[in-house]
């Protein structure tokens, strides 16, 4: 399968599903949606962000050799902010390797508080941050000191997600100063 022209032929809920069953289903076809993601910035590397997204929901452990590679768009790329949504969103499911963790926190940490970083990938990124705290409960404080200035002018989805972390985020700041 040329999994580029099959991102590009069709958008639709049974094509994004066939795509994920088709890039879990074999190593080789992992590595190839990855490539895409990484690969040059454009529709192709957004579509697959999104299917990378999927396949992390269903086999999260597969993404680890590969987490290195989707680390860095988490930076300042020029990739569209649907590659950064779609490696959020992959990372929300991924048990990130204690040798990755330090920089996912400090990624993840910086686009949550970036004012001009989409929603959804803040969303995303919170529960990422939240799952590490769970980890290091002594970045709990970190989080919080970020994401509470942001609340009064959040969006509905960003408040609804910060109301699923914060009691987490308070109880494990609040252990961890005893």
């Amino acid at each position: 399968m040329d999994l580029a022209a099959e991102l590009l032929r069709e958008h639709s809920a049974r094509q994004t599903q066939r795509l994920v069953r088709y890039a879990n289903a074999r190593t080789s076809h992992l590595v190839e949606l990855v490539d895409l993601v990484t690969g040059p910035p454009g529709r192709v590397s957004q579509l697959a962000a999104e299917i990378l997204g999927w396949c992390a929901e269903q086999q999260p452990k597969r993404l680890l050799p590969h987490l290195p590679r989707l680390l860095l768009l988490l930076g300042p790329t020029g990739h569209h902010v649907a590659v950064r949504r779609g490696i959020a969103r992959a990372l929300q499911f991924v048990p990130v390797p204690n040798d990755l963790q330090a920089e996912t926190f400090d990624r993840s940490l910086e686009l949550l508080g970036s004012a001009s970083e989409a929603v959804a990938v803040k969303a995303s990124l919170l529960t990422v941050l939240t799952n590490l705290a769970r980890l290091h409960p002594d970045l709990a404080t970190e989080v919080l000191m970020v994401l509470e200035p942001q609340l009064p002018y959040a969006s509905p989805a960003l408040r609804s997600r910060a109301a699923a972390s914060i009691p987490v985020l308070q109880q494990l700041a609040q252990a961890n100063a005893h």
